[in-house]
This record gives structure tokens, C-alpha cells and sequence, in this order.
């Protein structure tokens, strides 16, 4: 939006949102008759004929509390302008009744400070604040149809002990569809105000969702695999109710990379939520890595997904925000002391990370984070899960000898080919048999069993070789491409790099380019995104991007021919759902490793090829892309 624009709407925004305000007072005058209604005091004499009936006096008082209950909520909304209340009605104390000072927001007096602070309010709560004006409009408009205010003689009388009853409540139904109506209504109201304190909480911690992740892992799962662990003698005591000391639980899952260790993880988040009674949360690092996170978006996760699903997790969280003692976004400090209050006041919260080795080991930090998550859960009946690779600085955190230290109870499970072979077998079968639906069942287990052996226990081994598996290829054929597959990830990811350092100059520099910005970009691209930056020169000095360059359509066959086939099982594209378009597709790494593997080998950017070893290479790959934005900013046709 351009500046004049902005500054000619802001104060049509804050008028608005001031007419709320206006319309929330116009409400809040109720006469005695409500009072004495809310309160259980005998009507006086002097009151509307309506009131005596109990079926009708039941209603309205439900009414008129719902209406204060609201009343509350929006008392919270609207002190965020920093409203000052009026002296309450004394004969009107069991509500506070609030006025609105110096309602000309361009009164002379007022500094800048107010003004950032009401502009703030306008945009953020106006919608909250809208929707709780709305409920309160139509509980009046309710109450009205129920009591109609006193508009002439008769309304108002004397009361009536003999008096016949009045015409529109002899009809049962009409009552019972009235209070239907209410019902209906003060539900949806409390559903809406649930869902904006979601989103309030959510904002204010900054959290990260992790179910788009949680369904690819469960999705990938075959049925029957996985449930090896629930039967594994840590798991089981890890699970159980019993809590030596009132110690918290950790529980190690320790396996190198391409074992399933996610897949699983999603296994045991499914297994609990659909079984479990108590508060859940997971974390799968790899995307929330890729994206810049850092250790304590963990933590902020977790909150977010208890107040989700547990009461009092919600009530602390949303207390702790509507204190107004706290920054506009959760310091790291905050969320450690929040998160310490919750886990000390809610019973057996369980908590899931996967890949926890994701994360860089930069300045010890994740170290102290697990250093910080055992202090804070100690003495508490918490559950934490941590699936990693058996790197150092999380084995000597999580190792413990496996037993009790302090006011942890330290648990673990390594992955070892007996353990997971049954998987392993039934995952080779099927990959075999979707690949080469034509050939017979006999010589698919043939394949499958040779597969399975040469894996050494990695799913992803055997993802990454299914594509060699062609039905057009003889028996012989395939068998030897069997055969000729190399053992273990690393030889996997060379031959991948090998076939891309055997293609023409262009096909190889772009494959080259392809890699870099999947592997450091700070969030994965769409295609759409990686198109526009292949074609990007830094050290071409054209004033415009060349859109003639640029496809005709981004369809599949050019994701088949112009970026998969250069890149092998390297890299792999995920739809956010099925009619998701080519263009809005993303690209990410088959796996975290295979950035591992690329920094060994990538070459370095034209022009950076002197630049100081002293440079972590990450780094100087950082650097070419960043010379991409710069020339792709300054195009005058972008």
C-alpha cells in the first residue's frame, strides 16, 4: 500500500473501530429489573408483566449472562487502546459499566506513542473486536423479541399474580425453539472466542505447525510397520503411569540417517493421540530447520498444541498474554518459564522431536537446549521423545547409562537390523512390486530380497534406487542393475553426482543450480520461485530479467524433464494437496544427509572461487545466492 493510501485509511480504521466502542456503551445500561434478574432478588412491584413467567425469566437471565460474560471479554479487547475506564454506576455494580475518553482521536494533547498504540489495536483486534460487537447485537435483538422494552401503557405494570398468560409464550414449541436458537447461538459465540485466542497465542508465540509434516510421515508408513516399538521393554515403561520419584522420562530413539526415524516418530504420534488421555505435542525438525528455525521454535510448538487440547494448558498461556506483561512476541526467556508453568501444573504432558540432530551444532546450542529442557522438567511427571542420529553432544545428554540421574528417569532404544528387518522386507516388496507391476511375484521377491540385504537396514537406501527399476528391462537386466547398486547412502549420493557431473555444461550447470538453492535457500521454493532464480546471472550485466528465457507453462513435464531428471533422487517434490498447480509445487531434499553430502562437493560460485578458505563453505554458498537477489531486485522489469 503506498504511503498516501496508508495514512488517508488509517483514520477511517480507528473511527471504526471507536463506533465499536460506542456501540459496546449503548449496551451496557441495564435497569434494575436486570440486576435484581442476575442477581436472585425479588422483582419489585414495578416491572415488566413478561418477568412473571419462569419459563421467561429462566431465559432472559440466561441472556443478560451471556451478555456480561461477553462484556468481559470485550472489556480486555478494547483496554489494548488504552481506554480508561469511567467510575462505575455504584447502583449498577455487579457490571462495569466503562465510557470512552476523549474520543476525537486527533485531539491536541495525544503524542505519537498513543497513536502507534491505537493504529496497533485497529489492525490487529478489529476483527476480535468486531465479532464480539455482533454476538452482543443479536443477544439484544433476542432479548427484545423475548421482552419487548417499554414502548407505551401496559408494558410496564404492577404485578400481576392472577393475571392470564400472555399470548406468546402459550405456545410451547415457540419456547422451545427460542431457547434452541439461544443455545445455538451462545455456542457458536464461545467457538468464535475460543478461535481467536488460538490465533492470539499462536501469534504472540510465534509457533511453527508441524501436521503438514506429520501427514506426509504417517502417509509414507505401510501398515504393519513401526509397531515393533510398542513393544520395546523403553517404550513401555517410558509410556506407563508409573513415575519413579515424580521423574520426568526421556526417551532416546538412536539410529543413523535413512532408518525411518520420522516415520516412526509419526507412528507413535498417531498411536497416542488416538489412545492417549493426556496433552500431546510433536515436533519434526527437518522443515522447520530448512526454514531457519532454531532450537526454541520447539518449545513454542509445544505450548501451542497443548492449549490445543488441554484446559488448563490454555487458561495458563492465555492468562499469561492478556497479563500485559509480556513482549509483543515471546522472548526466549518467556517461553522457558512458560513452558516450565505448564509442564508443573498440567499432568504427564508427552512431548515428541524428530531429527533433533538437524539442527546446527552451532555454539553448543543444542546441548544447552536439552540441558535446559531436563532442568525445567525435572521433578514434574513429564514425558519427552527424542529421535536423533547418535550424534556426541546428544548422547551426552541423553546417554546417561540408560537409568535415573537426578530427577530424570533416562530411557533409550538404538535401532539394530533385527529390530526393523521385517520392515525393511515388507517396505523392498512393495517398492519392487509398484515399480515392476509386470513382472511375476517370484522374481519380485527375488529383487526385493537382494534390495533388503544391500540396504543395510535404510529405507531410504531403497528409495533412492527405485527409480533404476524399469519394467521395460529384461529379468537379466534388472538383475544386474541390482547387483551394480552402491552400498550405503554416501556411495548412493556419489553416483547421483557423478551422473550430474556427466551431463552437457548446461545441463550440469543447471543441476548445480538446482541443488544450491534447495539446499540453502531459507524456506523451500516453489517451482515457480527456482524458475525465475535459474535464470538469474549474477555476473551478467543485462538490466532486465530475461523473461524470454522463462518456460511457456510449468507443467509436469517440465518438472520431469528440467529438474528431476538433472538432480536423480537427490531432490523430491511435495504438493500441498492434489490439485495443487506444477507452478505452487515445492522442491525439497530427499533427505537432511544429503546437504551433508552436497558441502563436500559442490564447487565453488563463478567469481568466489579465491575467497578464504576461512569461510565456512555454507557460507559461501549463501553468498552466491545472495548476489542472485541482489541482481534479480535491481531488474527493472521484476
Amino acid at each position: 500500500m503506498e504511503t498516501v493510501s496508508l495514512a488517508a485509511a488509517v483514520p477511517g480504521l480507528l473511527t471504526s473501530c471507536l463506533d465499536l466502542i460506542e456501540r459496546i456503551d449503548s449496551y451496557k445500561s441495564f435497569d434494575v429489573h436486570s440486576r435484581q434478574l442476575l442477581l436472585g432478588d425479588k422483582l419489585s412491584n414495578e416491572h415488566h408483566a413478561r418477568l412473571d413467567y419462569p419459563e421467561v425469566a429462566s431465559v432472559v437471565k440466561t441472556i443478560l449472562s451471556s451478555v456480561c460474560e461477553i462484556f468481559q471479554k470485550s472489556e480486555h479487547t478494547r483496554t489494548r487502546l488504552r481506554l480508561q475506564p469511567e467510575q462505575a454506576n455504584p447502583v449498577a455494580s455487579p457490571w462495569p459499566v466503562f465510557t470512552r475518553k476523549n474520543t476525537d482521536m486527533n485531539k491536541a494533547g495525544r503524542n505519537a506513542s498513543s497513536a502507534k498504540i491505537g493504529i496497533a489495536w485497529a489492525v490487529k483486534y478489529r476483527g476480535q473486536f468486531t465479532n464480539q460487537v455482533e454476538m452482543f447485537e443479536v443477544l439484544v435483538d433476542k432479548l427484545y423479541e423475548l421482552v419487548p422494552p417499554n414502548r407505551g401503557e401496559g408494558q410496564i405494570q404492577k404485578r400481576n399474580d392472577h393475571g392470564d398468560r400472555i399470548d406468546a409464550i402459550t405456545n410451547m414449541n415457540m419456547f422451545s425453539n427460542f431457547q434452541r436458537d439461544l443455545d445455538m447461538l451462545m455456542k457458536e459465540t464461545r467457538r468464535n472466542a475460543i478461535t481467536q485466542a488460538y490465533k492470539a497465542i499462536d501469534e504472540w508465540l510465534d509457533a511453527t505447525e508441524f501436521d503438514q509434516q506429520y501427514d506426509k510421515h504417517v502417509s509414507a508408513r505401510l501398515e504393519g510397520t513401526c509397531d515393533w516399538i510398542f513393544d520395546h521393554p523403553a517404550y513401555r515403561e517410558w509410556i506407563s503411569m508409573d513415575y519413579l520419584d515424580k521423574a520426568a522420562k526421556f526417551f532416546w530413539i538412536c539410529a543413523p540417517a535413512g532408518h525411518g526415524k520420522s516415520v516412526l516418530c509419526a507412528r507413535l504420534v498417531q498411536r497416542l493421540a488416538e489412545t492417549a488421555a493426556f496433552p500431546l505435542a510433536y515436533v519434526f525438525s527437518s522443515s522447520h530447520v530448512q526454514a531457519g528455525g532454531q532450537p526454541d521454535g520447539i518449545i513454542r510448538s509445544w505450548i501451542s498444541q497443548w492449549t490445543k487440547h488441554n484446559q488448563i494448558a490454555f487458561d495458563l498461556v492465555r492468562d499469561n498474554l492478556q497479563s500485559g506483561k509480556v513482549s509483543r512476541r515471546a522472548s526466549q526467556a518467556e517461553i522457558w518459564v512458560l513452558f516450565e508453568t505448564v509442564v508443573s501444573q498440567v499432568e504427564s504432558c508427552t512431548c515428541i522431536l524428530d531429527g533433533f540432530d538437524e539442527y546446527n551444532q552451532f555454539d553448543d546450542n543444542r546441548r544447552d537446549f536439552l540441558r535446559m529442557l531436563k532442568k525445567v522438567v525435572a521433578g514434574t511427571r513429564t514425558r519427552c521423545l527424542v529421535a536423533s542420529r547418535g550424534e556426541t553432544d546428544i548422547e551426552l545428554e541423553l546417554y546417561c547409562a540408560a537409568g535415573s540421574s537426578g530427577k530424570q528417569t533416562m530411557l533409550e532404544c538404538r535401532f539394530s537390523k533385527n529390530k526393523i528387518q521385517a520392515d525393511i522386507d515388507l517396505y523392498s516388496k512393495t517398492v519392487v512390486a509398484k515399480k515392476l507391476p509386470s513382472k511375476d511375484e517370484s522374481f519380485q521377491q527375488e529383487l526385493a530380497t537382494h534390495m533388503a540385504k544391500k540396504c543395510e537396514g535404510m529405507f531410504l537406501w531403497i528409495k533412492l534406487q527405485q527409480e533404476q527399476l524399469r519394467g521395460g528391462k529384461s529379468k537379466k537386466e534388472l538383475r544386474n542393475i541390482v547387483k551394480s547398486m552402491p552400498s550405503g547412502l554416501a556411495q548412493s549420493y556419489a553416483r547421483n553426482w557423478t551422473n550430474i557431473m556427466n551431463l552437457s555444461e548446461t545441463d550440469r550447470h543447471r543441476a548445480i543450480s538446482i541443488l544450491r538453492w534447495t539446499t540453502f535457500a531459507l524456506r523451500p521454493l516453489t517451482i515457480a520461485e527456482l524458475t525465475e532464480a535459474l535464470i538469474v546471472e549474477p555476473e551478467i550485466g543485462s538490466a532486465n530479467l530475461a523473461v524470454d528465457d522463462l518456460p511457456e507453462e510449468i507443467n509436469q513435464e517440465y518438472i520431469d524433464d528440467e529438474i528431476k531428471s538433472l538432480c536423480g533422487s537427490l531432490v523430491e517434490i511435495r504438493s500441498a494437496a492434489p490439485t495443487t498447480p506444477p507452478g505452487s509445487q515445492t522442491i525439497y531434499l530427499v533427505h537432511v544427509s544429503i546437504k551433508e553430502y552436497l558441502l563436500s562437493v559442490l564447487p565453488a560460485p563463478l567469481g568466489l572461487e579465491t575467497i578464504s578458505t576461512s569461510i565456512p563453505w555454507d557460507a559461501v554458498q549463501n553468498i552466491d545466492l545472495a548476489k542472485v537477489c541482489l541482481r534479480y531486485l535491481n531488474f527493472k522489469n521484476v
